[in-house]
């Protein structure tokens, strides 16, 4: 659809560039630039001559008209280029420090066009009765991430919330407890370490003046790089269900006020979905979908396979007869899904000549099936909608060490020139961490 913002307090004009950019573009002819500012001056100037030349505005355009986000990138490929000799945790540090400003800088673009973004309910408008779990997530003073977004939310206004990372964290909030495992994503022996977070939560919420209060358990665990990510993306989840399966009772007594939210994302849309149209002032803007693609495909399959795991355990802890042919349909894609992953390994991409595996057409019905089953489960269900790229640390590390191996191999190639790449050319859809993790609320 279309929205608009036509009446809001937006004063973007995307008429003409601003003088921050005309300013960036006129250091194009400065021959002592940096490589990086070099290549900088040189993608946006692209995106420029896009408007110029009449070809669809995306909202790289749009983000790139708010001088503080371009005086962050300007900032970051002006400094010094990295070598060999530069330890790679400071590069890293940089990389997440030039997140942290852009996605500051976005929300606040973000807001000043959608204002309802700012004024939709979150977790500080609640009381203080509720619990809540975070599989994947953990506090920082400085949030990093959409699930540290999420748990610094949560933390100012539950009774009590658990955190559960591969990292070990000190110094967090008296109502936060804080759970380091390593074998979540392991098959099958992260099953009791779900298990085992689930019943403190129970026993925290029966034993408090939490009783009376809800109790949501957030699921952002997927993986799209390293070692059998789309497999451990499909372990993590059973153990998850299985998990949620052996608290049944408890759940059941915790009845309409228990719920599960999954971090989604746009990639388990159908292939065939329309890229969204925004109108900022006068402009049509295009948002491209991040959806279903051949590239992404085992990914996205992986994030399905997620949701049909931990919806067929709802339907087993909360279903009735009345349920039973929903449990089999999904039953039914699990199986598929999980034979195509297995059978994939670290292959993401789709292979049209693949006659045993899962098409594309199959998996654009499993993705608009998916539609009518969460509204049907939407008491305890919820997936964290509209999230589609997000400048966090599951990019810092492998930008960062890509940027490195294009130095070895490209005499003439700038790291710090790669990692802009990797981030303005996203800009056409990236959203800020705040306005993904209020999407779980």
């Amino acid at each position: 659809g279309v929205v608009t913002s036509h009446g809001t307090s937006c004063d973007i004009n995307l008429q003409k560039p601003t003088a921050k950019t005309e300013q960036l573009l006129h250091l194009l002819k400065t021959p002592t630039m940096s490589s990086a500012s070099k290549s900088l001056a040189k993608l946006v100037k692209d995106i420029m001559t896009d408007k110029e030349s009449g070809k669809a505005i995306t909202l790289s355009f749009w983000r790139l008209q708010n001088p503080v986000i371009l005086s962050h990138l300007e900032e970051f490929a002006a400094a010094p280029e990295w070598t060999d000799k530069d330890d790679r945790h400071r590069v890293l540090d940089e990389v997440h420090r030039l997140f942290i400003n852009i996605n500051a800088a976005m929300w606040e673009q973000e807001v000043k066009l959608w204002p309802r973004l700012k004024d939709a309910k979150t977790p500080d408008d609640a009381s203080n009765d509720d619990v809540a779990v975070v599989f994947g997530g953990k506090y920082a003073s400085s949030p990093l991430s959409v699930s540290e977004t999420l748990v610094r939310h949560l933390s100012g206004s539950c009774s009590k919330v658990y955190t559960v990372s591969r990292s070990v964290v000190d110094n967090v909030p008296s109502s936060v407890i804080h759970i380091p495992t390593t074998k979540l994503d392991e098959d099958p022996r992260g099953t009791d370490d779900f298990l085992s977070v689930l019943e403190d939560a129970l026993k925290e919420r029966a034993g408090s003046s939490s009783s009376g209060g809800k109790m949501s358990v957030y699921f952002t665990l997927g993986q799209h790089k390293g070692i059998n990510p789309f497999l451990r993306n499909v372990h993590a989840a059973t153990n998850f269900a299985n998990a949620l399966k052996r608290v049944a009772p408890q759940l059941q007594s915790v009845g309409s006020l228990f719920k599960v939210v999954l971090t989604g994302t746009d990639a388990t849309l159908p292939s065939t979905h329309p890229d969204a149209q925004v109108i900022i002032g006068e402009d049509k803007v295009t948002v491209p979908t991040y959806k279903i693609s051949p590239y992404n495909f085992v990914y996205a399959m992986s994030k399905l396979c997620q949701f049909y795991i931990v919806a067929d355990a709802i339907v087993d802890i909360f279903g009735d007869g009345r349920r039973a042919t929903l449990s089999n349909e999904l039953k039914h894609a699990i199986q598929k899904m999980r034979a195509h992953i297995v059978a994939a390994g670290e292959d993401g991409a789709y292979h049209e000549d693949d006659e045993d595996g899962v098409s594309m057409e199959e998996l654009d019905e499993i993705s608009k099936k998916w539609t009518d089953i969460r509204r049907e489960l939407d008491a305890h269900l919820k997936v964290a909608e509209h999230i589609s790229i997000c400048y966090t640390p599951l990019h810092a590390k492998p930008w960062t060490d890509a940027a490195f191996v294009k130095c070895e191999d490209e005499s003439d190639g700038s790291p710090r020139a790669y990692v802009l790449q990797q981030i303005v050319r996203r800009l056409k859809n990236a959203i800020s961490n705040e306005q993904a993790a209020r999407a779980h609320f």
